[in-house]
């Protein structure tokens, strides 16, 4: 009967022994989904400033291309304004030199 009781107060003990293993086995996964629930989290939080970042960029993308458009037509219209301006001298030269000859004209007639 000793010996039967000493094996029963040996198997609760071991029994509590692997009771208290569970347990410490449980609040090691719960820390690890906790752990995994933090940077489930994080990830999150990064995903959503990565596509902000990523909108942020397309549209710097988008403007840059409007100034680039900007800018070779300015330069368009530069080139058109100093074409017209060669045109210009070009008609104020002839027009000197018709002015030269109408004056060279008139004083050959003496009144």
């Amino acid at each position: 009967m000793n010996h039967g009781y000493k094996e029963v107060k040996e198997g609760t003990i071991q029994i509590q022994k692997t009771g208290e293993k569970f347990t410490s086995i449980r609040d090691s996964v719960n820390d690890m989904f906790g752990n995994i629930q933090y940077i489930s989290d994080y990830l999150s939080e990064f995903a959503i400033s990565s596509q902000k970042m990523n909108s942020s960029i397309q549209a710097i993308t988008a403007i840059s291309e409007e100034s680039a458009s900007g800018v070779e037509q300015t330069l368009a219209s530069t080139q058109q304004s100093t074409s017209a301006m060669d045109e210009v001298a070009g008609s104020a030269a002839d027009l000197a030199r018709l002015a030269e000859e109408l004056n060279e004209l008139v004083h050959q007639f003496k009144v």
